[in-house]
């Protein structure tokens, strides 16, 4: 969960919705062994990707997209390349929070990068869960 842009007062004062983006990356696991049914799970799953998309809680961004910010990131910062294509596809797409599991965005390179592009890298476990 991203953190809002602008304070509830500050939305209602400029006529904005007050919100907060949501990003999550996704991986699918079926752990079946009758191909037809696992074929079914897979088409259920891409279909409620589509819904999402369609109502635009979702954005789905290409590799071809930000290969060449991936690359350079990769060389220049000494990143493994998923890291880096974590880190290209929030630049690309504006975000204002890249969150973040492992110690790797810690290097000062990668951290002046973030910044320079008005990104602030979290750590998951600073996510507060009320009970």
């Amino acid at each position: 969960m991203g953190e809002t842009k602008y304070t509830e007062e500050e939305c209602k004062e400029r006529d904005l919705t007050y919100a907060a983006p949501l990003k999550a990356r996704l991986r699918l696991v079926i752990n079946e062994e009758d191909p037809d049914t696992k074929e079914k799970k897979i088409k259920d799953f891409l279909e409620c990707l589509d819904g999402v998309v369609e109502i635009g809680a979702v954005r789905v961004v290409s590799v071809s997209e930000v290969k060449d910010l991936t690359q350079s990131i990769v060389t220049k910062n000494l990143l493994y390349a998923s890291d880096a294509l974590h880190l290209a596809t929030a630049i690309h797409t504006s975000a204002d929070v890249l969150w973040v599991a492992d110690d790797h965005f810690k290097k000062r390179k990668v951290k002046n990068l973030a910044k320079q592009n008005n990104l602030e890298i979290k750590h998951i476990k600073e996510i507060k869960i009320d009970d």
